[in-house]
């Protein structure tokens, strides 16, 4: 990890099977997140899904994968620029 990188918080969250959504409760978290998707079947990049960006304070649904919903994928949630705006989810 760089060294101004760190986790604050891991959750686990099981959305099989399909269409179950991802929903993360981020009281406490008064900012901007950014949502990556991570396909541990093929490694590689971070990808985008259906929703690019969350706001904190509150239950979010944190979408879809790019593809293959029905198979494993890890969401990673990083701080995201509060000046920008990002797409609807």
């Amino acid at each position: 990890m760089a060294a101004n990188t760190a986790v604050v918080d891991a959750r686990l969250i099981d959305t099989k099977p399909p269409p179950a959504k991802a929903i993360l409760d981020l009281a406490g978290a008064e900012r901007v997140f950014e949502v990556r998707w991570f396909n541990p079947r093929t490694g590689g990049d971070l990808q985008l899904g259906s929703t690019q960006a969350v706001s904190g304070g509150g239950k979010v649904n944190l979408g879809q994968p790019p593809t293959d919903s029905d198979q494993d994928w890890l969401v990673i949630l990083s701080p995201g620029d509060p000046n920008r705006e990002y797409p609807p989810g």
